[in-house]
């Protein structure tokens, strides 16, 4: 194929030597400015042909330039545009028809000095050109491009370091748009046209800027070898810590991007140390007591008013920190280092308090009430940081480098308890953009992945997100990403088993991933958050296609790694599963000492679940109701449908149609386990519409596979008049249950409860009486 385009090149190469020599001349001009170019650039580029050592080298004659010179350069190029090697794009536009014709005008230039002078010189005039004011800013990047090809010319060292200054001007230009690949070309030119023994004595500001522009460029287009290297050079020579910030905080990220968080987090630390912000080396929980209760007293009697109002930080260093702090914190929860993350957590809101605000506070406060909500299980205490964080975030005009950090932390660890899950996911989309756009690739794809996690987890259909995660697993694999790649790509996979696109419906293997692969690579980096996500995700699996015994191998495993998403809405799902696994592991077991094991596990879960709803937990409700269903199908048979049909109902009204089908379909197997096959035929019938709605074809069909004749008897039932359903009406219990979100199931467990006592006589009295004392129904953002 080479040869095919090279033949083809020498081809046209003969009919451009056909043309006339004024043609020809301008023609070779406009492959040096590229595919594309405007008739004034070339008319103003014509004088490059005018330096004598051109002219005899290339053996185009005086008169000829001199002919080009005075000539309309239209006129001389209506010539290719009739022999269609030239096309017109506007007034005073044109493009090359082919890149093969553009190749082929450009090879007729000697290789050598004649054209790297031809580009030196054409280098020159555009750079004249661009320095007027009224000339567009695109004349500047053409001028650093031709005088990079040409720079072999560049003798003179103060010429030399000048097209320095202006590849990192057009660098900077570039950077400042998100064009991260030229901004990089740009870079490495600036730097071999300086001395590299000599540029940080003779030219330190510049090199400073070159190297550490140099250093985040590499990173952004995930050459993390090269970013490291020109980094430890920029260690090596910079004056003071300030100096070499910028450095440290890319080369944290390169190591935590490339999976090297151990790396990652001992630089931080001894970064921060430099800033006057030292950390115990080993730290342990009295320290992590100590540095609590301190922050607690901190706090004391401070509103989000008060907070709001503190004075700007003004300390360098201290601001530097609290930078360099809220990125290592995302490095220490994919590790589980709970003890520095803690510290982290802790520090950043002390340092606030005492220093006053910057932009990175926000991120401070977020993380603060992500680990007051999970870690330390006070929804109530800690809800009140996540509108704090995005408060502040508006007020100090951080958006551009702190918003998607913030919303990771405040929609993760806190928004998304009394936000109904589907609006948790679309502010992540607006995180991603801005992080793409500022160059903070990892957050980037961090945002892109909890979009999709978000996503999954709201139970909206699963086609749509299918195609998203592809997208995103491709996006992470060109930069690198092996932290959120191992994530996504287990969802991903997640979802094609459940779709029906995989061999087997229990294992993470497929066109996303291959689990032992995956397990692999995560155990190695200690990605514990992909560990943790693999466990959950296949247990999971193995509940939804009735695979006990390795659910409850894989409960096990996942009751092993502990909880890498305390406080987010994947740990709830997660404690969730977990005792439904329990509860289905002691439906089967016949010894009473294992299957009382198996139930304490699930009160466990039941009894985490209800502090969350009585924390105004919106999102949990569903999940808590059919877990005391499925328990009191085990434990008693009274009010055990009123229960079902609650959960039920919830999860319809808010939108998650994963969990509608599952309770539909635990439902049905508790009625097809009691005999009545009536309600069972209806309850399975539901769960197969359900889960063929949501997209979970591989779980549909097997729920047709098990119960062919009880779902065909419904939709025939259903085909004919009224249905045998017109005979059978819900209860008015479960009715009322439906109405009021189950509040009465809540009262049962505690009298005192969030619930309402009213014995008012209506339904309606009842309903109104409980809005007015349940805290979940107070909270505005309840309500689908």
């Amino acid at each position: 194929s080479t040869d095919i385009a090279d033949n083809v090149v020498d081809v046209v190469a003969g009919r451009i030597e056909r043309l006339s020599p004024e043609a020809q001349v301008l023609l070779k001009l406009a492959s040096c400015l590229g595919s594309t170019f405007h008739s004034d650039v070339l008319a103003a580029t014509k004088g490059a042909w005018e330096d004598q050592d051109i002219i005899e080298s290339s053996g185009v004659h005086f008169s000829t330039v001199t002919s080009v010179a005075e000539k309309e350069i239209s006129v001389v190029l209506d010539v290719a545009l009739r022999e269609c090697m030239l096309e017109k794009v506007s007034q005073t536009q044109y493009k090359f028809s082919h890149d093969r014709i553009m190749q082929a005008a450009y090879s007729l230039i000697p290789k050598g000095r004649e054209r790297d002078l031809l580009h030196y010189r054409i280098g020159h005039i555009l750079w004249d050109m661009s320095k007027s004011t009224q000339v567009e800013e695109w004349l500047m990047f053409l001028a650093a491009d031709q005088l990079n090809r040409g720079a072999d010319c560049i003798k003179d060292a103060a010429e030399r370091f000048s097209v320095a200054e202006l590849n990192l001007q057009v660098a900077e230009e570039a950077i400042s748009s998100g064009a991260f690949i030229s901004a990089a070309g740009y870079l490495e030119s600036s730097n071999d046209l300086l001395d590299s023994e000599t540029k940080w004595d003779q030219n330190y500001d510049i090199s400073l800027r070159l190297c550490n522009a140099l250093v985040e460029a590499e990173y952004c287009r995930a050459n993390f070898d090269r970013s490291i290297c020109v980094a430890h050079d920029v260690l090596a020579n910079t004056k003071s810590v300030q100096d070499a910030l910028r450095t440290y905080f890319t080369l944290v990220h390169c190591y935590s991007s490339s999976g090297n968080y151990g790396d990652a987090i001992k630089m931080g630390f001894q970064v921060l140390a430099k800033l006057g912000e030292p950390f115990p080396k080993k730290p342990r929980q009295i320290h992590v007591v100590h540095e609590h209760f301190k922050t607690l007293h901190m706090l004391k009697g401070k509103s989000n008013e008060y907070l709001l109002n503190l004075s700007e930080m003004e300390d360098s260093n201290k601001i530097g920190a609290m930078r360099l702090m809220s990125s290592l914190w995302m490095d220490c929860v994919v590790s589980q280092s709970q003890e520095y993350l803690l510290l982290l957590t802790f520090r950043m809101v002390q340092i606030s308090l005492r220093c006053g605000i910057c932009a990175f506070s926000a991120v401070g406060f977020a993380v603060y009430g992500m680990v007051v909500c999970g870690g330390l299980n006070s929804l109530k205490k800690g809800y009140r940081f996540g509108p704090l964080a995005l408060e502040l975030l508006d007020k100090l005009n951080g958006t551009r480098e702190c918003l998607p950090r913030v919303y990771i932390f405040a929609y993760c660890g806190i928004k998304h308890f009394r936000t109904p899950l589907h609006q948790c996911a679309s502010p992540f989309l607006e995180s991603y953009n801005i992080a793409m756009s500022t160059g903070d690739i990892e957050y980037a794809l961090v945002s892109a992945l909890h979009y999709c996690m978000f996503y999954y987890f709201s139970g909206m259909r699963l086609g749509p997100i299918e195609r998203d995660m592809r997208a995103y697993c491709d996006q992470m694999q060109e930069y690198k990403q092996e932290t959120s790649l191992l994530v996504c790509a287990a969802y991903r996979q997640c979802v094609l088993n459940l779709m029906g696109l995989s061999d087997n419906n229990v294992i993470l293997t497929g066109d996303a991933m291959e689990q032992e692969e995956f397990r692999k690579t995560a155990t190695e980096s200690n990605n514990m958050q992909a560990l943790t996500a693999i466990a959950l995700l296949r247990m999971q699996l193995a509940y939804y296609f009735d695979e006990t015994d390795l659910a409850k191998e894989l409960l096990k495993e996942s009751q092993g790694l502990g909880s890498a998403f305390k406080g987010t809405h994947w740990g709830v799902a997660q404690t969730f599963f977990e005792g439904l696994v329990s509860i289905s592991i002691a439906r089967e077991t016949k010894v009473s000492v294992k299957k009382r094991s198996n139930l304490k596990v699930a009160k466990g879960s039941i009894k985490k679940m209800k502090n969350l709803v009585e924390g105004a937990a919106c999102n949990c409700l569903h999940m808590y109701l059919l877990l005391k269903a499925e328990y009191s199908s085990l434990t008693s048979s009274k009010g055990v449908k009123s229960r079902y049909d609650s959960a039920i109902s919830t999860a319809s009204r808010a939108g998650f149609l994963n969990d509608k089908a599952l309770s539909n379909e635990l439902a049905g197997k508790f009625f097809l386990a009691k005999g009545d096959t009536e309600w069972a035929s209806y309850y399975l019938t539901q769960a197969y519409e359900s889960y063929v709605d949501w997209g979970a074809q591989a779980k549909a069909d097997q729920l047709q596979r098990n119960y062919l004749e009880l779902i065909k008897e419904a939709k025939e039932q259903r085909k004919n008049a009224r249905g045998v359903y017109s005979r059978r009406k819900f209860s008015s219990v479960a009715a009322s249950s439906h109405r009021r979100l189950d509040h009465l199931e809540i009262k049962s467990d505690r009298k005192s409860s969030i619930v309402s006592g009213s014995t008012a006589s209506s339904t309606e009295e009842k309903r109104r009486s409980s809005d007015r004392t349940s805290s979940f129904v107070e909270n505005k953002e309840w309500g689908w």
